[in-house]
């Protein structure tokens, strides 16, 4: 599929810029729009971390009981944790958060997102795991479910692996109980994720080039301007332009199928561009039985 690649990398580089003035009555196009799109009744979001195509492919087979809309939208480049997630969940772009490259600000990012869309601190709530207590004046709460990121950076056995990993996950019949559990309980549910996750080659531990942003995902480095690149960033990584980020640092991304993981290691990651890792699922959850 490296054709493809290479003309989604043409998209990114010609196209993505766009995304943000982009309308649709279908899905939100890009995760900052997500909460503005779903809010206005009594809302659950669940954001499975690190969910791709792929994965949402192998959980939804065991969706026997629920009936869904399928689409799919865009994350933020690059595919971080930090970047991607605390941008779907503030309805901000990276630029205009506080901490771009950390996490620690996350819920009240989500509280404040919440109540600038009508919603008062009482029926707002940011939890995460499958067994929560959800309080009867909840109306717009957000769930963050880690098992998929954690499945994919612990992963030794490639696709392969994820696909038997994330066939357990469904087995366990979690999601779906959740799901059914949020839905008798009155909540219009919706179920994406910040961004998937592809198989890449390791090329080497990167050392300390600069101002590097601390993540899981080894695809992709931040430099202040000031940093130098050394070697085996020229060598595996491409300038980002920095769509939608805050233009004082530079980005490099990994090649395709590369990583900054040790040396030939395979493994299962993020931060890059490929199609796995930006575009991700967007489903509304319809009835269920």
């Amino acid at each position: 599929t490296s054709f493809i690649e290479l003309k989604f990398k043409d998209f990114i580089f010609d196209g993505y810029e766009n995304l943000s003035g982009q309308i649709s009555k279908e899905s939100p196009i890009i995760l900052p729009k997500v909460l503005d799109f779903i809010s206005g009744d009594k809302v659950a979001l669940i954001v499975m971390d690190g969910m791709s195509l792929f994965d949402f492919e192998v959980l939804s087979r065991k969706f026997d009981n629920i009936k869904y809309e399928y689409e799919c939208i865009y994350a933020l480049v690059p595919t971080t944790t930090a970047i991607s997630r605390q941008s779907l969940l503030s309805g901000k772009y990276s630029r205009q958060l506080e901490k771009p490259f950390s996490l620690d600000r996350e819920e009240r990012e989500f509280m404040n997102a919440a109540k600038e869309l009508g919603y008062s601190g009482k029926q707002i709530k940011y939890l995460r795991g499958y067994k929560l207590e959800i309080s009867p004046l909840l109306k717009f709460i957000s769930i963050i479910i880690n098992d998929i990121d954690d499945m994919a950076h612990g992963q030794k056995q490639g696709r392969i692996g994820m696909y038997n990993d994330v066939g357990l996950l469904a087995d366990s019949n979690n999601l779906q109980n959740l799901i059914k559990k949020l839905n008798n309980k009155g909540f219009k549910v919706y179920l994406t994720s910040d961004h998937g996750n592809t198989l890449c080659i390791g090329v080497g531990s990167l050392r300390s080039s600069g101002v590097e942003v601390e993540t899981k995902s080894k695809r992709m480095v931040v430099l202040k301007d000031f940093a130098d690149e050394n070697d085996i960033i020229k060598n595996n990584t491409f300038l980002y332009p920095g769509y939608y980020l805050d233009k004082s640092y530079k980005y490099f991304i990994c090649n395709a199928n590369k990583s900054f993981d040790n040396k030939n290691e395979e493994v299962m990651t993020h931060g890059g561009i490929s199609i796995e890792e930006v575009i991700v699922p967007f489903i509304k959850v319809k009835a269920v039985q």
